[in-house]
C-alpha cells in the first residue's frame, strides 16, 4: 500500500483524520490507529520506510498537540491568528506552546 506524501502543510486534524469538535477519545482512538498503521517497525522491509517514519513523526506530533485541552485550545488560537496573519507567525504561537508547558 504506497504512502501519500504529504504535498501541502496540512492541520493537525487532518493528520489525525479527526474534525476539530472531536472528542478526546476520538483523537486518542485515531491516534492509536494511525501510529500502528505507520510505526516504522511494521514497513520495515517495505521500500516506503522512509515515507512511513515521516509520516509517523507527524502522527506523534499532531497527537502531542491535541491531546490536552489546554494544547487543543492553544492550537487553535495558534492557527487562527495564523490565518489572520498569513501564517507569518503560526509557528512562533505553536511553539509557544511547549514553552508554556515546560514553564510549569
Amino acid at each position: 500500500m504506497p504512502i501519500d506524501p504529504l504535498e501541502k502543510p496540512v492541520s493537525y486534524y487532518e493528520l489525525l483524520e479527526v474534525q476539530p469538535d472531536a472528542s478526546d477519545e476520538e483523537i486518542k482512538r485515531a491516534y492509536r490507529s494511525l501510529a500502528l498503521k505507520y510505526h516504522p517497525d511494521r514497513w520495515r522491509f517495505s521500500p516506503e520506510r522512509k515515507a512511513a517514519e515521516a509520516r509517523f513523526r507527524l502522527i506523534n506530533e499532531a497527537y502531542a498537540y491535541l491531546k490536552t485541552p489546554e494544547r487543543r485550545a492553544a492550537y487553535l488560537v495558534a492557527q487562527n491568528t495564523a490565518r489572520n496573519d498569513n501564517n507569518k507567525t503560526f509557528w512562533s504561537h505553536i511553539a509557544g506552546i511547549f514553552r508554556a508547558d515546560a514553564a510549569k
